[in-house]
């Protein structure tokens, strides 16, 4: 049978890839660096944390070792595995015209692509239950694997405000409408005297060929620098959607669009609250200024609501935070800790900037 020229393209994106992924590995036997470097822990205070994580990070470095062996031999059998697939099977699929003959054929490889990636998750998962509460312990946090920190405060100010129960639990005055929700690197602690909470999150709407992201990225929970008479929701894509949303499930308690005064603020966000005067004594120009300059810093799209004495501010991104620097990076590698740490502080400027 004629080997059709997308099966080639296939079975070269499939190569590359495991290339790409190797690229660490490649790395670290030639003693070279790939990807964002991250400064080495040096000082006194955090060599003490450094001695506590010792064990720990032995142990964490046999997990990755084990696992790494487990990566190679999944993706060259996997490579191996779709140069086969392509040449026997995907002409046999195609030939056969139905209606679902294309999608078997990209099940097919989106599965052998993924396998290989198990020891990943699983080392990454090991390192995060065992390595990041030990950090975040000495910085105050109480960390949550599964996170639901920042989320559960949000939601429980969101119900009593809008009563929210049963169905309408799938909607939030600040997201909109979602189906199912995804967490997990939960922080909950103080810092400078404010209750902080803050984890990522990922809300999708639909299911299957319908399955839409609502929102991917972090959600942050912290003391209001004054507190808020009445809700206050900002929002940079909402449009006329929002109100809508909140319409539509009975949720919109009086909610409307207000103006401000600041014109680079309103290009940016679209503001909803029930009353605009008590609006704005929370939207001071400090506040705006800054929210826009969270967005700026991010390079990404910013939310923010005020419900009594708690922000919570959204931030999309797209990347993970709090992981490993690398697979292929020994799991004792300073780097890794630092790294953490560094985007943890992160979320402290954040904070900063809204005082």
């Amino acid at each position: 049978m004629e080997f059709p020229w997308v099966h080639a393209v296939f079975i070269a994106g499939a190569l590359g890839l495991m290339l790409f992924q190797f690229r660490g590995y490649l790395a670290d036997i030639f003693g070279r660096s790939i990807g964002d470097t991250t400064d080495i822990i040096e000082d006194s205070e955090q060599q003490s944390l450094w001695d506590m994580l010792q064990p720990v990070l032995d142990e964490a470095e046999v997990k990755r070792q084990s696992m790494v062996k487990v990566f190679i031999v999944l993706a060259l059998l996997m490579t191996v595995t779709i140069v086969l697939y392509s040449i026997h099977i995907v002409p046999h699929l195609l030939s056969m015209r139905g209606e679902n003959s294309s999608q078997s054929v990209l099940l097919g490889y989106l599965a052998q692509l993924v396998i290989p990636y198990i020891p990943v998750y699983l080392y990454k998962k090991h390192y995060k239950k065992n390595v990041i509460p030990i950090v975040a312990e000495r910085i105050d946090y109480r960390y949550d694997f599964k996170g639901r920190t920042a989320w559960t405060l949000l939601r429980q100010v969101e119900g009593n405000w809008a009563g929210l129960s049963g169905k309408k639990g799938q909607v939030s005055p600040m997201f909109g409408h979602y189906t199912s929700s995804r967490h997990e690197d939960g922080f909950m602690g103080s810092y400078r005297s404010k209750t902080v909470a803050f984890e990522e999150i990922k809300l999708t709407r639909g299911s299957g060929k319908n399955k839409s992201t609502v929102f991917k990225g972090l959600l942050m929970a912290v003391d209001a620098p004054r507190p808020a008479e009445v809700p206050v929701i900002l929002r940079r894509d909402a449009g006329s959607n929002l109100l809508r949303y909140l319409y539509s499930f009975g949720l919109d308690n009086g909610m409307e669009q207000i103006t401000l005064e600041d014109i680079r603020f309103e290009k940016e966000f679209d503001v909803y609250s029930s009353d605009q005067i008590k609006a704005r004594r929370v939207l001071t120009p400090h506040f705006m200024e800054q929210l826009v300059g969270i967005s700026e810093f991010y390079q990404s799209p910013v939310m923010a609501s005020f419900y009594g004495d708690k922000v919570f501010i959204a931030v999309r991104t797209g990347r993970n935070f709090f992981e490993p620097a690398s697979f292929f990076i020994d799991a004792r590698s300073r780097r890794n800790v630092a790294l953490i740490i560094a985007q943890i502080k992160l979320q402290h400027q954040v904070i900063d900037s809204l005082e």
